[in-house]
């Protein structure tokens, strides 16, 4: 039965195509990915590929900024923010990961101040500047 399913199911996930990503640069990566991974082939491909990626980028960000400057002349405020946000309003997630002097991966705050405060500061003045309970005077600026 397994056999029969891995026969007739795909098993590999294709992620959807950007729009702003051109059809040309979609084959360049196609040739790239049937390419071998060693040799001087391989490298021109791989150069070719980010060229166009960034030219496409280029072009997608210009057209947006196009449509603003557009609806902004005909006075078309919401056009113009609608557009605006296709631009800022992306998620960006905020990881915060420093590795400890013993190799440990710290992600609380509270570890990464401690963690810079050995770093940066001796022990003294750590504790006068941020003391463990809560920031309560200003940090001296150098």
């Amino acid at each position: 039965m397994l056999k029969a399913a891995r026969g007739t199911m795909e098993t590999k996930c294709k992620r959807p195509k950007d729009t702003w990503i051109k059809p040309d640069t979609f084959a360049l990566l196609e040739k790239k990915r049937e390419c071998g991974r060693e040799g001087d082939h391989y490298k021109t491909l791989w150069k070719q590929v980010r060229k166009h990626l960034r030219r496409d980028r280029e072009e997608h960000l210009e057209s947006i900024c196009g449509e603003m400057e557009s609806a902004q002349s005909a006075n078309n405020a919401r056009d113009m923010f609608r557009s605006m946000n296709r631009l800022t309003k992306h998620a960006c997630p905020l990881v915060k990961l420093v590795n400890s002097e013993s190799g440990a991966t710290l992600t609380e705050d509270p570890e990464i101040i401690v963690s810079w405060r050995g770093v940066y500061y001796t022990t003294e003045q750590a504790d006068h500047i941020l003391p463990s309970e809560g920031l309560k005077e200003a940090i001296p600026t150098f």
